[in-house]
């Protein structure tokens, strides 16, 4: 049930919560999130590719639910979490095993947009 991936690790990787000062898409719903909200920013250079990843703070706290369950059913903590931009396919699979363990998609986001 812990998430494989098929890249080496980013030999550079930064991660922070940060105010938008312009409008950015969430890179796992794909709604707005506009100026003046809080979001996470990522950037990494991955196999080579450098890519920033934009993520609003419900997917944010929805992928830490994530990275919890997978620790606490003993995934190494680098395998804890979904590729970004894969997140919705992972909960509405019920994680890599299909075992449903993850909770039910909140409504709101059960047809994102993305």
């Amino acid at each position: 049930m812990c998430f494989t991936y098929d890249c080496d690790y980013p030999t550079v990787f930064n991660q922070r919560l940060v105010k938008a000062k312009k409008q950015h898409r969430c890179c796992e719903c794909g709604r707005a999130i506009n100026p003046g909200s809080r979001y996470q920013t990522t950037f990494g250079i991955w196999d080579g590719r450098a890519e920033t990843f934009a993520m609003c703070l419900l997917c944010y706290d929805l992928r830490g639910v994530v990275a919890r369950i997978e620790k606490e059913s003993g995934c190494d903590p680098n395998e804890s979490t979904p590729p970004f931009t894969a997140l919705y396919e992972a909960l509405r699979n019920g994680g890599d095993d299909g075992e449903g363990h993850y909770p039910p998609v909140p409504q709101v986001l059960q047809k994102s947009p993305a």
